[in-house]
């Protein structure tokens, strides 16, 4: 932090103790100190948590290092305003805190703002307190969540321009009454008996008038799903909210001065779901409230007791804690590993560490290996490793091969999660694990299914013509009995929809219809400009090719001419539109493309390949040609491993889908004597 050291001195003349527990609180000053507005002062004090007192914890985006100053008193310094420098971001929500307890519509008090309360220059006390992060928000009688000004899109201070989607004065605003109004309906419907995750919702689009029926909910028009879409993309969403669940109560504070008391209404995934654009579906706002009974519903219905078994559980609650994080942003790349283990001690109300790490000047990359040695040693199983992000996506490029970057804050859902449990490869095969630091090697046990001979389009970037090309260099025949286009769309779907795995027969007319909607401006995947002109589509010829192959792909393939006739009358109707915008019932038809589609947010950017014996998958984009499937003891999930020259140990390249070798299907051809130890590096 841009901050002098005599400064630091003056306001951190000694270090907060752990044993009792000491926090720094601030008071702003409702006075500017000089005669701009823009200045903020502060006054600074140290309290025995115990003995605090009321205070509210600040959550915000530290923004870019634009740094601001401020001035802080302090007891060592009560008349003197040491000059202390913050984000401009924490500036602004300071300043906003103040001009809100100037007008009444928040009560003056003390604040606890981790920026200013925690001297970043002193690495004890910072890792002392991040590892009572729980009991200090918890202690706290509220806490506000800066999200930004309404023209800062990003809410991180980098003053994007305006939206263009949305134009009005007010759109942060319109958001959060209608949240309010939506979070009150399904809080209500839930109570009463509804299902809020229900197809009853999610099947609808959001002009439909029976879900806003269903909820007693006056009609939200498109403007403000729009202004939702827009308020869920601020970079706050995407922070590490580590201590949701034990939150006593939540605001959201932005610059026209709405306080919103959410109380766990808003879940720590809001900013992942698929709101915006053509796709808005009512039942994306399923994704933004808990229901009444459920803190951690941030999952499918059947995933939320798979969670609570989970956290209940002391040899697995802190691997999921730390893979929820990890795809949250931090400040500081430690904060993801200290942060889970901050959240581990408070739920075990342990005084001491509750792990074997040593974490104090322990660099990042030390912390990392460290952390997941100690996680794969007390796991059942290697859930772990479907964590390992793809090698372009890593930042630090020294980590073992097996060890998680988890700085990396992409998201990119694991098909071997844990709490999803869709697949169990290798059923009743306890984990053979062994960890050695000293030469940073993971050994397991597992057996070497296939080798990858040829790769083929990624999965998002692609399009439908790509993919069937694709299956037309396939056997027509599935090795498991199964027509090359069921494989096909299992494959790209990963098999899974919802809370299915494998999906049933009838999941190929989604596949159908999304072939169909692949040629029409609705779905997004092709530009009415882009599209053949009438009645010339001779490039779709693959199309006709596959449907001809056989009598399973016929019933599945629309031929060239079922979509020229599909597309050319949307295509006329858009041609002549103002605004370009498809109707209602348009979306409506659309709906079963869109939920195939949505699988693919699933498979994430995972690309297609086949494999010497002609089985087909999906694998993480650095996949090369030569890679090798592997069944690994403990794993729910195949892996790819490198094989290193001349043999003696492999590299993991991540986790794999493996069409027919999800579920326990090669038990039957492997022997115990096919299984190896191989050591990663």
């Amino acid at each position: 932090m841009s901050t002098t050291e005599d400064t630091m001195i003056g306001l951190y003349p000694q270090r907060l103790t752990s044993q009792p527990l000491q926090i720094r609180l601030l008071r702003l000053a409702l006075a500017p100190s000089t005669q701009s507005e823009d200045n903020v002062h502060c006054d600074l004090q140290t309290f025995d948590l115990e003995k605090a007192p009321p205070y509210r914890c600040v959550t915000y985006c530290w923004g870019k290092s634009e740094w601001c100053p401020i001035g802080v008193t302090s007891p060592s310094s009560p008349d003197k305003s040491l000059n202390y420098r913050v984000t401009k971001n924490l500036l602004r929500c300071l300043q906003q805190l103040r001009e809100s307890m100037k007008q009444g519509l928040l009560p003056e008090g003390f604040l606890w703002v981790d920026a200013i309360c925690i001297n970043q220059s002193d690495d004890i006390e910072k890792l002392d307190q991040i590892e009572n992060m729980g009991a200090i928000y918890s202690g706290a009688q509220l806490v506000i969540a800066w999200l930004g000004w309404d023209s800062d899109r990003r809410g991180d201070a980098t003053d994007q321009e305006a939206d263009a989607e949305l134009m009005d004065e007010d759109p942060a605003d319109r958001a959060i009454v209608a949240i309010r109004e939506i979070a009150v309906a399904l809080r209500s419907w839930s109570a009463a008996g509804g299902e809020v995750w229900s197809a009853q919702l999610s099947s609808l689009p959001f002009d439909d008038k029976r879900c806003y029926e269903m909820l007693g909910l006056r009609p939200v028009p498109r403007r403000t799903w729009n202004a939702i879409a827009i308020f869920l993309r601020r970079e706050w969403w995407s922070r590490a909210l580590e201590f949701d669940d034990i939150l006593q109560a939540c605001i959201f504070l932005h610059a026209s001065d709405w306080y919103v008391p959410l109380q766990k209404y808003a879940s720590t995934q809001l900013g992942h779901g698929t709101i915006g654009g053509q796709c808005l579906y009512f039942g994306a706002a399923r994704t933004l409230f808990a229901p009444a009974s459920d803190d951690l519903a941030v999952y499918g219905p059947a995933d939320n007791q798979r969670v609570r078994d989970i956290y209940n559980d002391d040899r697995e609650r802190l691997t999921l804690l730390v893979t929820r994080v990890k795809i949250y942003k931090t400040s500081e790349p430690r904060d993801k590993v200290l942060v889970p283990l901050a959240l581990e001690r408070y739920v075990k109300r342990a005084v001491q560490d509750v792990s074997p790490l040593k974490a104090h000047g322990a660099n990042v990359r030390s912390l990392y290996v460290q952390m997941t040695a100690h996680l794969l040693s007390i796991s059942s199983n290697l859930t772990l490793l479907s964590h390992v992000e793809d090698g372009s996506l890593r930042k630090l490029n020294d980590l073992p091969s097996w060890c998680p970057d988890y700085s990396v804050s992409v998201f990119f859902p694991p098909f071997g999660d844990m709490v999803s449990n869709w697949y169990d490869a290798l059923p009743s095969r306890e984990k053979s694990c062994r960890v050695d630091i000293d030469t940073q090697t993971l050994t397991l046990e597992g057996h070497a299914l296939e080798t990858i001979s040829r790769l083929g389009p990624s999965v998002l970037n692609a399009s439908a013509k790509d993919f069937l090309e694709f299956c037309l260099t396939l056997n027509i025949t599935y090795h498991n009995g199964q027509d090359r286009v069921e494989a096909l769309w299992r494959t790209l779907a990963a098999d899974h929809l919802s809370d299915t795995s494998p999906l049933p027969a009838k999941v190929s007319a989604l596949f159908s219809a999304w072939l169909l909607h692949s040629a029409s401006p609705i779905l997004g995947n092709s530009d009415m400009d882009d599209l053949p002109p009438h009645k010339d589509w001779s490039d779709w010829s693959c199309f006709d090719e596959l449907r001809g192959s056989s009598a399973a792909a016929t019933a599945i393939i629309p031929s060239t001419a079922e979509l020229a006739a599909h597309t050319e009358p949307i295509r006329a109707r858009l041609a002549g539109s103002k605004d370009g915008v498809p109707e209602a019932k348009e979306l409506r038809a659309s709906h079963d493309a869109h939920m195939y589609q949505s699988a693919f947010i699933w498979v994430g950017g995972r690309i297609l390949f086949v494999t010497a014996s002609g089985s087909i998958g999906l694998a993480p984009p650095s996949t090369k040609v030569g890679d090798q499937v592997w069944l690994l003891s403990g794993a729910k999930v195949p892996f790819i491993l490198r094989p290193a020259e001349g043999g003696r140990h492999h590299t993991l390249v991540g986790e794999t889908y493996v069409h027919g070798y999800m579920h326990g299907e090669s038990l039957k051809s492997i022997q115990d004597a096919h299984f190896q130890e191989v050591v990663l590096r």
